[in-house]
């Protein structure tokens, strides 16, 4: 994508609208996590790409059984292509 200047408004709370171009280019979906810097020219948002097992702390209680490990190492594989 070549360097392209979009314009957005910011709404009562706050809230703006990425464009749709960036959020495809970027990956950004619904309830994505992001990163706003502050700079000397302005505010930079970058992505923030956890890892997919980052949701799972906390969740796996005692011992899991293969299939079940095997369904987890799956469903990570499949988050991981997602990213790519």
């Amino acid at each position: 994508m070549a360097r392209r200047i979009f314009d957005a408004r910011i709404a009562k709370k706050g809230q703006i609208v990425i464009p749709k171009a960036l959020r495809e280019k970027f990956r950004l979906r619904e309830n994505a996590r992001v990163v706003l810097v502050g700079t000397e020219d302005g505010v930079l948002i970058r992505p923030l790409h956890q890892k997919p097992w980052s949701r799972l702390r906390g969740h796996i209680k005692g011992a899991m059984t293969i299939a079940e490990l095997d369904r987890l190492l799956e469903e990570a594989k499949l988050s991981l292509l997602e990213a790519k």
